[in-house]
């Protein structure tokens, strides 16, 4: 499901930002993303996920790795990520709202037609 998420958003990105943005940014906005989408792919499940991980991983036999059974390994990891598809689902419906009107009138424009 998520893989589908991604690939549904990605495929729509560039008709996105070029609604939004003006032309001549294009290309730097376009970026941005997608330098976006590759940090925090580093630092929620690279770094994030490695730490909580450690924290919750311990030594169960003398010379072993430290091991981490349960859900207590990864929760912080799912509550982060949670919280950033909350906040990208709210950034979302908020400029969905704010360009309502925009996109209405796109809509009318060519029904005209």
């Amino acid at each position: 499901a998520g893989g589908a998420a991604y690939g549904a958003v990605w495929s729509l990105l560039p008709s996105i930002v070029g609604d939004i943005f003006p032309a001549r940014h294009f290309a730097t906005v376009y970026n941005l993303f997608s330098l976006a989408a590759s940090s925090s792919s580093l630092l929620l499940s690279t770094l994030l996920a490695t730490k909580v991980y450690a924290a919750h991983a311990h030594v169960t036999t003398p010379g072993a790795a430290a091991e981490c059974h349960g859900s207590l390994c990864y929760r912080a990891t799912h509550l982060a990520i949670l919280g950033a598809c909350a906040a990208g689902t709210a950034g979302a419906l908020a400029l969905g709202v704010r360009n309502r009107a925009i996109y209405r009138g796109k809509l009318l424009d060519r029904a005209a037609v």
